[in-house]
């Protein structure tokens, strides 16, 4: 099946699609290959990643536009080439047994999700803008794969979102919406989105409804504990987004 079709299939079975954000992240360092390993062993549906541009136009796989967090080097991932990226050890930070774990290239997540037949999110980060001139890129990387049925493209920069649909309308694109929910329907009406992705905490039954009926479907994070899951199954989400998949089970 589609990414379509199994949020469709979702909605009618009422069970919500599993989602590992940047991989089985409280256990793994996050956005690595170790990480989404573990949560395609653990039976996850979608894997969540994010991505950057180097400055040699790579995508990569990192959550931070900084490298100080997660990797042993300092600056900013738009100011370093994949060659020295590839160099830095993005593991040990989480523990001393991750040592010497990489960066990965968008291209190996996306070439391990195809392999292992699980769906994917990729969440575009855009905080200096460099990103728009690099969509057409990610595009065609998505279709080098023949993963253009199974991906979805997030963010929560409405341009990168209007962008996509812009390049190639029929690639799923979701929003992820970080503010005031009186102001939902106001940002829905102004873009062309499929996936509506909030805080668990904004939804509820009724706006689930609405946005169904609309032919939008929706997903909440960050689902870590009982009560989160449980909000979210009673408002009928279409997918849950998890740091902890080997507990969170929907």
């Amino acid at each position: 099946m589609t990414l379509y079709e199994e949020f469709h299939s979702a909605k009618l079975l009422e069970k919500p699609l599993l989602g590992a954000h940047r991989g089985n992240s409280s256990e793994y360092p996050e956005n690595t290959i170790p990480a989404f390993e573990s949560a395609i062993d653990l039976g996850c549906d979608l894997l969540e990643c994010d991505i950057h541009v180097t400055r040699d136009g790579q995508l990569v796989v990192l959550h931070d536009d900084d490298l100080s967090r997660t990797t042993n080097s300092t600056g900013l991932v738009t100011d370093k080439t994949w060659a020295e990226l590839s160099e830095l050890d993005a593991g040990s930070w989480k523990g001393p047994q991750f040592e010497g774990v990489k960066i990965p290239l968008l291209s190996d997540v996306i070439a391990l999700a195809r392999n292992r037949k699980v769906y994917l999110a990729i969440e575009v980060k855009n905080k200096d803008g460099r990103m728009v001139a690099e969509l057409e890129k990610l595009v065609k990387e998505i279709y080098s794969y023949t993963m253009e049925h199974n991906v979805a493209i997030v963010s929560s920069d409405i341009a990168v979102l209007n962008r996509i649909r812009d390049i190639d309308p029929m690639l799923l694109t979701g929003l992820i919406y970080v503010g005031n929910p009186a102001g939902v329907q106001q940002i829905l009406k102004s873009s062309r989105i499929d996936i509506f992705s909030p805080h668990f905490g904004l939804v509820t039954k009724e706006l689930v409804d609405a946005l169904h009926i609309v032919g939008i479907r929706v997903s909440t994070w960050p689902v870590d504990d009982l009560v989160a899951l449980a909000w979210s199954k009673n408002a009928k989400v279409d997918a849950i987004f998890t740091n902890r998949p080997r507990y969170i089970r929907p």
